[in-house]
């Protein structure tokens, strides 16, 4: 199920010096300022930031945001389909107008997450930076939410880089759109902590997202289950994925898609990870007939 979202405008700042060398910045915190603080930003309501204060969430209406490094990401991905940015305006005797930026993106997760909100930082060939964060709110367990934004913005942009942020809690999220390589060396990390001090324990799935159900199915409704092979290695990568048997093979194509973008906890054996294969079976039900939890 996809659910547009009319947005109110977001909240936007032409960020400075505050944003500056951000690019490749491993996971973060969002703070705003409150006062002569810089807050951890927790939610976001109505396009306002609300930040964690003196152990208090309160509001701010600062225009002043930041990053600070976080210690992890929290171990869930979200999948972003289409994410797109342009921009658009034009030229009135010299001088530029009806400058706008327009981004359109879709999340999907197959947990319940509430106080879900985004950050794009996005760098002009031009001396400014900037930001733009906007609420998502909760997002339902396989229902899609689509955004269609557009941001009036002063000045040309011209062309330039972006990074997309998702937060959960103030928490940032693994993305489907971060790039591999920096999701690879996060996720590394995370299941090092994880296994340092186990002296014995089986694989299992760690992080990753649900298969989609396929479209080409949605008419028929039919349940179905596939039966994937796998091999682990010693950092929770997954190798050599096959279907070895499927309801329809159009299950098998959407259990492929998924689980390359799966890590696992590897197998434990005297303390030490080890590769393993492993058989996995998973199970499609058509949506909006999922048994409730």
């Amino acid at each position: 199920m996809r659910i547009p979202v009319r947005l109110p405008r977001p909240w936007l700042i032409l960020a400075f010096a505050l944003l500056t060398g951000v690019t490749g910045r491993a996971q973060s915190v969002f703070l705003a300022e409150r006062g002569d603080k810089m807050c951890p930003v927790v939610s976001m309501r109505d396009s306002r930031p609300q930040v964690l204060a003196d152990g208090k969430i309160v509001e701010t209406s600062s225009n002043r945001f930041s990053f600070a490094k976080a210690e992890e990401y929290r171990p869930l991905l979200v999948t972003v389909r289409d994410f797109r940015i342009n921009t658009s305006g034009r030229n009135v005797n010299g001088s530029p107008i009806n400058n706008e930026v327009h981004l359109h993106a879709e999340f999907e997760t197959p947990f319940h997450l509430d106080d879900v909100f985004f950050v794009v930082e996005l760098h002009p060939d031009r001396p400014e930076n900037l930001l733009f964060a906007h609420e998502v709110g909760t997002l339902v367990p396989r229902e899609a939410r689509q955004f269609d934004l557009t941001i009036p913005v002063s000045g040309r942009l011209g062309n330039g880089q972006y990074r997309l942020h998702v937060f959960a809690g103030g928490r940032e999220l693994l993305h489907s759109k971060m790039p591999e390589e920096v999701r690879d060396r996060a996720l590394d990390r995370m299941v090092a902590k994880r296994i340092a001090s186990v002296h014995a324990a089986d694989p299992q799935p760690f992080v990753g997202p649900a298969p989609d159900y396929p479209e080409k199915l949605l008419k028929e409704g039919r349940s179905g289950r596939v039966m994937i092979s796998i091999r682990v290695d010693t950092a929770g990568r997954v190798h050599d994925l096959a279907v070895q048997s499927a309801d329809d093979p159009a299950f098998g194509e959407a259990a492929l898609s998924a689980v390359q973008l799966w890590r696992f906890l590897p197998r434990i054996t005297d303390g030490k990870p080890v590769e393993s294969k492993l058989l996995m079976p998973l199970d499609f039900t058509p949506p909006g007939q999922e048994k409730k939890t």
